[in-house]
């Protein structure tokens, strides 16, 4: 039962996303938030060169003095670092809650448009922005937990399966997480709770989302595989892109399908 209502919300991800072609838009978006990484990044890096912030690592003449020259480097970089972050941050944030926004008024059968965009950008951004920091200062603050649960998972399971027990978990820990941002956006819930929503749709309906995890994993991770590295790098983001919104498409679907208040829901698009 579960895979026959899969299968129909990837077709309506496929009839919505052809009926409406606004929805892709984040695409380019996506492309543009790299390239502002990027040259930030870059600037950081000939900003520290310029001003010798790395000379010390080349004149070091003992492993100890390499490693407090390694330490020293930290530092001055340390706000270039903290500014791509917050920066990545914003864009992500931005780009998400107006891709899910889209989505959420092409469903409901309405051409969408840059107000539906910034409207959600303007409501569920501050609400998105603080979960993803949140989320990533958990992970950082628990880091040793991590570090030695992995390392034994790696030990025990990931290597006997030949990598298919690393696959399992990225893809696992993806289900747990894969709705919160739409839970956000279509519920009109904070933070904590769109988190929370998430883990429970993927405790009870752990089928359907544990497979658009997957296939996000095998369709988008690995299309350097599929199209060689050339072709990735020059149309990957553009392909990968496009994949990436059917996906979403469909896994604001799942939701609406099995959140606590899905059959209540209509979806208007046949």
């Amino acid at each position: 039962m579960w895979f026959d209502n899969l299968m129909d919300d990837f077709k309506q991800s496929l009839l919505t996303c052809h009926q409406y072609k606004a929805v892709f838009v984040p695409v380019f978006l996506r492309l543009a938030m790299h390239i502002v990484l990027g040259i930030l990044m870059v600037i950081g890096l000939v900003t520290s060169l310029a001003s010798g912030t790395f000379r010390g690592l080349f004149h070091a003449k003992t492993f100890d003095v390499f490693v407090r020259s390694l330490l020293g480097t930290f530092r001055p970089i340390g706000f270039s670092i903290v500014l791509v972050y917050i920066v990545y941050l914003v864009l992500w944030s931005m780009i998400e809650v107006g891709s899910i926004s889209l989505i959420k008024t092409a469903i409901q059968g309405i051409k969408p448009s840059k107000k539906h965009f910034i409207g959600g950008i303007r409501v569920y951004m501050g609400k998105v922005f603080s979960g993803k920091l949140i989320i990533h200062l958990l992970v950082l603050l628990s880091t040793p937990i991590w570090f030695l649960a992995g390392l034994l998972y790696f030990i025990l399971i990931a290597i006997p399966t030949g990598g298919w027990g690393s696959l399992f978990l990225a893809t696992f820990l993806g289900a747990l997480f894969l709705t919160w941002t739409t839970a956000i956006v279509e519920d009109d819930l904070g933070t904590f709770e769109g988190i929370k929503a998430s883990l429970r749709l993927a405790k009870n309906h752990m089928q359907p989302v544990f497979l658009i995890s997957l296939l996000s994993f095998f369709l988008i991770g690995y299309f350097s595989m599929i199209l060689g590295p050339m072709v990735f790098f020059f149309a990957g983001w553009f392909l990968g892109g496009i994949i990436r919104i059917l996906l979403k498409v469909a896994t604001y679907l799942t939701y609406v399908r099995y959140s606590d208040g899905g059959k209540n829901k209509e979806i208007i698009l046949d």
